[in-house]
């Protein structure tokens, strides 16, 4: 018997992929081991936005993830601010593929720090 470091969840696992400066524009990559659907995307920042709402856009092999945009807003942000979106089409990634998160917007100024989950559900 094989043991699995850690137990089947029915809800899903996480990916998680910190962005250490939110108001520069970049792409950043995580890799799936395992085959199913990007089901959530949940996202957290360490400081303000200072200047412009901050947009991450996913895609698997260059098509866009329906509804899986999450925006960060300037207006009253603050730490601790829990923002997400519920992918429903064109989310579906195969083990060892990667999900491009393409971060813009939020002006200068060097922060905040964005934290990100990309929760899989298994097929």
């Amino acid at each position: 018997m094989t043991a699995f470091p850690f137990p089947l969840k029915a809800d899903g696992f996480p990916l998680t992929l910190d962005v250490a400066d939110g108001s520069a524009d970049a792409n950043y990559y995580l890799v799936s081991p395992w085959a199913g659907d990007v089901a959530k995307i949940y996202t957290v920042i360490d400081g303000v936005v200072s200047t412009a709402d901050i947009t991450i856009t996913p895609s698997i092999a260059g098509t866009p993830i329906t509804g899986g945009v999450v925006t960060i807003a300037t207006a009253a942000s603050a730490a601790g601010d829990v923002d997400s979106a519920t992918p429903s089409a064109a989310n579906t990634i195969t083990a060892g593929q990667a999900i491009k998160f393409a971060v813009a917007g939020g002006g200068s100024g060097g922060s905040p720090r964005i934290h990100l989950v990309a929760l899989i559900v298994l097929s």
